[in-house]
């Protein structure tokens, strides 16, 4: 699964870090990890953050479940552009996405392949960069639509979102794959090698 693999991503690359293979953590990554301020993002994270935590002896801070977050927004009465405003919004990352128009190929057959793999494959390596990413996309989105208060019935001001830092480090000598990815606005999908 990718639990063997941390990802990493701002808005314009991704890093993977073969976590599994690691002795330790980068010093960088654990500050990364661990700093309050800056936010870590995804859907159902909670269970790698614990194992992370377990297994190199440090607390993550700053981490946020999209599920949750949409879920309460969407009960305070916050209206998703591309979901009917009877339907729930979904758990998932790639549902959570569609929500905002963005499309995610995740192929099963990747998925169940072998994460445990060292180098990863090319397309392991744009799965778990193009998730990294998409976790980005959607925190970004949700923020935005959060800002500009869509709620039912009320009319809220613009809101303009910033883009995340990037955060770099050594990697201890091991190798560490950075990808680029972005939103492709014409073919409505996130993919590699998209500079938005």
């Amino acid at each position: 699964s990718l639990h063997h693999c941390a990802q990493v991503s701002s808005l314009r690359v991704a890093a993977l870090v073969p976590v599994k293979h690691l002795p330790r953590l980068p010093a960088a990554l654990v500050d990364l990890l661990a700093s309050p301020h800056i936010i870590k993002v995804g859907c159902g994270i909670q269970a790698d953050v614990k194992k992370l935590e377990k297994e190199f002896g440090f607390r993550c801070a700053g981490v946020c479940d999209l599920a949750h977050v949409a879920r309460h927004m969407q009960d305070k009465g916050v209206a998703f552009p591309n979901l009917p405003s009877t339907k729930k919004v979904g758990e998932g990352l790639q549902s959570l996405a569609a929500t905002f128009g963005a499309v995610m190929k995740k192929p099963k057959k990747v998925q169940m392949s072998n994460w445990e793999a060292l180098p990863l494959n090319q397309m392991q390596q744009q799965y778990a960069a193009l998730d990294a990413y998409a976790a980005i996309f959607t925190a970004v989105s949700l923020h935005a639509l959060q800002g500009r208060g869509r709620l039912r019935g009320r009319r809220g001001g613009a809101a303009g979102s910033k883009e995340g830092r990037e955060e770099t480090g050594q990697s201890s000598g091991r190798a560490m794959t950075t990808i680029s990815a972005g939103f492709d606005r014409e073919e409505r999908q996130i993919r590699p090698g998209c500079t938005d």
